[in-house]
């Protein structure tokens, strides 16, 4: 039975980070309706979620029964919703424009930082696969586990 549970399990970290990662990025524009002084836009917008929060957790834990991890479903989709809602805000606030003196300063900065990326991912991917010949067959060393290879 632990077994058959785990995959349901295993869909909860995703879940929390998709759900952390819609969260920060709809902090931009409730910060914006703080600047322009819309409360009261703001706290509609903060309630709705919170009561499309709760309305999904009483239908899947207590109507369709499901596990734990709809509780996490339901935070996923009450945060979507509230991206829905704060979408005017967004696209009123919305510019589509490049500068090419901070577009040059950018890549200036971030250019020369590339070959020590592409190094770093050489070795984490490169150095789990040890090959040792010292001992005289092929052994091969993945992530501390050696396998002996004649």
């Amino acid at each position: 039975a632990a077994a058959a549970s785990r995959p349901a399990w295993s869909a909860i970290v995703p879940l929390a980070a998709l759900t952390l990662a819609v969260d920060a990025l709809n902090m931009i524009p409730f910060a914006s309706l703080r600047m322009e002084r819309k409360s009261r836009q703001f706290a509609l917008i903060r309630f709705a979620s919170i009561g499309v929060n709760i309305a999904l957790n009483l239908v899947f834990v207590l109507g369709l029964r499901m596990s734990i991890v709809s509780i996490f479903s339901a935070n996923l989709i009450a945060s979507l919703f509230c991206t829905l809602l704060l979408f005017p805000t967004v696209w009123r606030n919305l510019v589509f424009r490049v500068r090419g003196a901070l577009l040059k300063d950018m890549l200036a900065f971030g250019l020369p930082t590339i070959p020590a990326g592409l190094a770093a991912m050489v070795v984490q991917v490169g150095l789990p696969f040890q090959v040792d010949t010292s001992e005289g067959t092929e052994s091969v060393e993945v992530d501390d586990v050696s396998v002996c290879v004649e």
